[in-house]
């Protein structure tokens, strides 16, 4: 997106819908790999991720690129009736439409059937190829909004901007009752999970703390949370 926005003289729509395209084909292509290829979700993932993050540097030459256009300023730092910012705007807004997809249509409904069992989901009718593909692609959708906020509110395209959020995601989900093994969670809990992840740090900077102990207090969370799913789980079973 910076490249195309400093380099080039593409409209500042079409560079936002470029952004976007591009983060959907990537979580499509995480989706046929998972789906076609059997490889875990997480390894797939995760290295796509650092696929990705070696393109970007080459493309940049590991350079930081500046925006020039105010537009995409404005997203970072602008403000509703100079009050709400724009970007916990677009959080909400991406949050609601999250929620209601997962709890009101049959979209949401199967990914759940899905993330229960694959042999329940096959058994009830689902199209797990399918339906593999549409939820990697949305989830591509929704980095590249995150994407699009996170270097509107840096100013710049930083190459290793976002690198460690993946494990605070990780945690601001488990955090909130999402199960690795799949079949559960949800967007309210999530929601305070991020809040909590904030929350720690926030206090780190304002007390001074150590940004490694904030590490391994991440860390510590995310086994603590997994280890309760686990032997919750099993209680179940």
């Amino acid at each position: 997106m910076a490249m195309l926005q400093t380099r080039t003289d593409v409209p500042f729509p079409v560079t936002i819908a470029a952004c976007i395209l591009i983060t959907v084909f990537t979580g499509l292509l995480n989706g046929i790999i998972i789906h076609d290829l059997k490889v875990p979700a997480m390894i797939a993932t995760l290295g796509m991720q650092t696929v990705v993050r070696g393109i970007v540097k080459l493309m940049c030459g590991g350079l930081n690129i500046t925006y020039q256009d105010a537009r995409i300023l404005n997203i970072g730092t602008g403000k509703l009736f100079d009050v709400i910012p724009h970007l916990a705007l677009i959080w909400v807004g991406v949050a609601a439409l999250v929620f209601i997809i997962l709890k009101y249509t049959v979209f949401g409904r199967n990914l759940y059937v899905i993330g229960s069992g694959l042999e329940v989901a096959k058994l009830s009718g689902i199209k797990v190829r399918k339906m593999h593909y549409l939820a990697y692609a949305f989830a591509g959708l929704l980095y590249g909004v995150a994407a699009i906020m996170l270097a509107a509110r840096v100013g710049m395209a930083q190459p290793g901007t976002g690198e460690g959020y993946d494990m605070s995601a990780i945690a601001a989900a488990v955090i909130g009752g999402a199960s690795l093994a799949g079949g559960r969670g949800a967007v309210t809990g999530t929601l305070l999970g991020t809040v909590l992840m904030v929350l720690i740090t926030n206090a780190g900077t304002a007390f001074q703390i150590d940004p490694y102990v904030l590490d391994v207090t991440t860390g510590v969370l995310i086994i603590f949370a997994v280890s309760m799913d686990m032997i919750k789980t099993r209680k179940k079973a």
